[in-house]
């Protein structure tokens, strides 16, 4: 009966030892399996250029299995946290603080103007119209700062009333935001100056704080813009080395199965560009990011939606999976990783 779990891949074996070729010194450790013999549990560096997913409820551990992750991926290329509530400065011994400020600014990046507006119309929520009116003000051309942005918007003209309604609700939920980002906050001028600290941080985590920001909406996109920043470095080819970001509270940054974080999500590993993935509430996110997640570390998880968005994933024994997350103490996760045989149960932190 004790081998029952075999039944499925991804199922439970309690007390049973892990394969020694799947514990590598060279990896990133994150602590003992449970059970006597305890074993060090560690994962491929390489596991996390494919994403990673931390789940738990608050207060379960997920940001200390993620500060454990990202001091010592610091060792192989650049990390970035994108730290949403200020958490990591009294858990991390060794790291650089980015505060972004009228000085230190996060840099408006991307391709082209479409972009540029995409990111408005998720983080503000715009209509068709208001969206309609954004491209129409950008003209094709990234602006320079949100200043700069809500006068395009102010001097764009059009003759019927519909676009004059449009524009004015545009403007004021512009204005919202630059009440929170003011001037240069969100620029283009702030590209190098961030660039040049995340090169000079390297070997410890960079950690960008994003609890200065008070509106949510300004952080999601201070959050979206360190995304497109971080893929722009890479396919600009400015630095040679992986980038890891370690990306908190996502679900209020990801979308289920759309948005533009979703599609860097998927498209972006193929960069050398890593995410890890954090969030109380994985049912938000999407079937398609969860499964598009080659390292999952669950702590322990109450709610029934956010369990069957996360197991669905992992296959094995769903009764089995299920128990052993709910009945995991702070501190514990259950962690799932290609190179091992089962999800195996561990003591985060304990080596």
């Amino acid at each position: 009966m004790r081998f029952k779990h075999l039944m499925g891949r991804r199922g439970i074996i309690p007390n049973l030892p892990l394969k020694p070729n799947y514990l590598k010194p060279s990896g990133i450790c994150l602590g003992v399996t449970k059970g006597v013999p305890s074993q060090k549990v560690c994962i491929d560096r390489h596991a996390f250029l494919r994403h990673a997913l931390i789940v738990g409820t608050t207060g379960s551990g997920k940001t200390t299995t993620a500060s454990i992750i990202a001091s010592q991926l610091a060792k192989y290329g650049y990390v970035i946290v994108l730290d949403w509530n200020g958490e990591y400065p009294s858990i991390l011994k060794n790291y650089e603080l980015y505060t972004p400020s009228k000085e230190e600014g996060i840099p408006i990046i991307g391709e082209d103007a479409d972009e540029i507006t995409e990111m408005f119309e998720e983080v503000l929520s715009l209509t068709p119209p208001q969206t309609f009116v954004l491209e129409r003000s950008l003209g094709g051309v990234v602006p320079y700062d949100i200043i700069d942005l809500m006068n395009r918007v102010n001097t764009s003209e059009g003759e019927s009333r519909w676009f004059t309604e449009s524009k004015l609700a545009l403007v004021r939920k512009l204005r919202s935001i630059a009440k929170t980002a003011y001037r240069g906050f969100f620029s283009r001028n702030a590209f190098y100056f961030l660039l040049g600290r995340m090169k000079a941080s390297r070997g410890k985590p960079l950690v960008v704080d994003l609890s200065i920001l008070r509106d949510v909406r300004v952080r999601r996109l201070a959050v979206l813009l360190m995304l497109k920043f971080i893929e722009y470095v890479k396919i600009r080819n400015m630095v040679n080395d992986d980038i890891y970001a370690v990306v908190e509270e996502a679900h209020n940054t990801y979308r289920v199965n759309e948005g533009l974080a979703s599609r860097l999500h998927a498209e972006v590993r193929k960069l050398g560009i890593g995410l890890i993935v954090i969030t109380q509430s994985p049912s938000c996110i999407g079937n398609g990011v969860l499964a598009n997640t080659n390292v999952k570390i669950l702590h322990a998880l109450k709610s029934k939606d956010d369990l069957e968005a996360v197991l669905r994933t992992l296959g094995g024994v769903y009764s089995d999976l299920s128990r052993a997350v709910t009945r995991l103490s702070v501190g514990e996760a259950l962690i799932d990783a290609p190179q091992f045989i089962t999800a195996v149960e561990t003591s985060i932190g304990k080596f």
